[in-house]
């Protein structure tokens, strides 16, 4: 009997070391958030837009929260201003800046994820 419950406690810490290591991968990393930031960043791109920051907080481990800024080429105006800059909508030659919220949340699986900006 005693032979038995030594066993066991050998290979408790082993299970509970392997059903820690197995939960810590899940959730975002800090590659993923950066792999988000870029996918949103990329997306507005496509679009035309001109994007100036991304930033994505960890709100919990399966869900980020955070802002896309950006500037909107002037449809009337395309093209460039000389210096190779696009010409932005502008309020008293200032580019307005454009500001989105986003979120981000992983699957169960932790290898999949959506995005989306409102």
């Amino acid at each position: 009997m005693n032979r038995i419950f030594v066993v066991i406690l050998k290979f408790v810490p082993v299970v509970l070391i392997v059903v820690a290591s197995l939960g810590c991968k899940s959730g975002f990393s800090d590659s993923d958030i950066e792999a988000v930031k870029s996918s949103i960043r990329s997306e507005y791109e496509k679009r035309g837009l001109i994007v100036t920051e991304v930033t994505m907080i960890k709100v919990s481990d399966r869900k980020l929260s955070g802002l896309v800024h950006f500037e909107m080429v002037d449809p009337v105006n395309k093209g460039t201003n000389g210096h190779g800059d696009p010409f932005v909508i502008a309020n008293n030659g200032a580019p307005v800046i454009f500001t989105k919220s986003c979120t981000a949340e992983m699957a169960d699986d932790g290898k999949q994820y959506i995005w989306k900006c409102e």
